[in-house]
């Protein structure tokens, strides 16, 4: 499976064999995540920033990812070596909320 960005226009796109061998060494590596589905509020936002339907399948919102180039570097933790994680305080990404406004 390919792991392909939402960000409109963005092309980064990762084979998820690679992830974990990729995950490893956090500089210059570029990460996906998820959308956060289990926060309605949080998720609005992304669907604003996105612009994607509001009435997308969560089915769908499963399989979609927004890669790391479009977050602040302090938006994410460290919390193992093998992980890179969005902070929950990483509400609506610096570079998304540039796009709320267009």
């Amino acid at each position: 499976m390919v792991l392909t960005c939402a960000y409109p226009d963005c092309s980064n796109r990762l084979k998820t064999k690679r992830l974990s061998s990729l995950a490893r060494t956090h500089s210059g590596v570029v990460t996906f995540h998820v959308f956060p589905t289990s926060e309605p509020a949080r998720l609005k936002l992304w669907f604003i920033a996105l612009r994607l339907d509001i009435n997308t399948p969560i089915n769908v919102l499963k399989l979609l990812r927004v890669c790391s180039d479009h977050f602040s570097p302090d938006d994410f933790t460290y919390p193992g070596e093998d992980h890179v994680r969005l902070k929950p305080s990483a509400e609506t990404p610096p570079l998304l909320k540039r796009s709320l406004f267009l």
